[in-house]
């Protein structure tokens, strides 16, 4: 069951491509980003499911996250025709209560397509005040991606704020090396092309 369950995981990364911009739903419903199932039948009919007590996160923390991203792509062509006030509105009607690996992965989605442009800083402090890893994570990147090569500053500023190398001594900051990481990564497209002294 283990090794049928890791290829069912894996085939979550490349289901983004293969089911890009295929979804027939209305912009208006909630995406449903369907749950992964790592049940198996017997041959005597006998349901088992795999124990992911001992090492959960290593396991499917981040296939849900691929799951969501999934999601998002494959509603690319829907989100296209929205002006920038109205797709902002339907990205939040999109925002769970609590934050969620699944969510967080259509969050970066949708950055990489582009439509996390409409993200004032308050929108993007309203994502990252929960600090959740997976979700900071996303909304670094996707924002960066949406906004590549612009050199916003308030954005650069969000960015550095995740990246302990770059702050003063004195201040002393518990950041998720992924988050880090991703934030890293969002200088640099964020600055892409655009020779900034400052980042160089």
């Amino acid at each position: 069951l283990q090794k049928f369950a890791n290829r069912k995981l894996a085939v979550l990364i490349g289901q983004s491509a293969f089911t890009l911009g295929t979804s027939r739903s209305f912009i208006t419903d909630i995406i449903k980003i369907p749950k992964i199932n790592l049940s198996g039948v017997m041959p005597n009919d006998i349901k088992i499911t795999l124990d992911l007590k001992e090492d959960k996160e290593n396991i499917i923390h981040w296939p849900e996250f691929h799951s969501g991203m999934a999601a998002g792509f494959k509603l690319s062509r829907h989100v296209i025709p929205l002006s920038e006030d109205h797709l902002k509105t339907w990205i939040f009607y999109q925002k769970p209560d609590t934050p969620r690996r699944d969510h967080s992965g259509f969050l970066l989605s949708l950055g990489l397509l582009g439509y996390l442009r409409c993200f004032s800083p308050t929108d993007i402090y309203q994502y990252l005040k929960p600090n959740n890893e997976f979700t900071s994570v996303a909304i670094l990147l996707g924002v960066s991606a949406s906004n590549i090569s612009k050199s916003d500053e308030a954005l650069s500023k969000t960015l550095v704020l995740h990246i302990p190398v770059l702050l003063p001594p004195s201040i002393d900051v518990d950041i998720p090396i992924n988050v880090q990481t991703s934030a890293l990564i969002g200088v640099g497209l964020l600055h892409k092309g655009t020779c900034n002294r400052t980042m160089t």
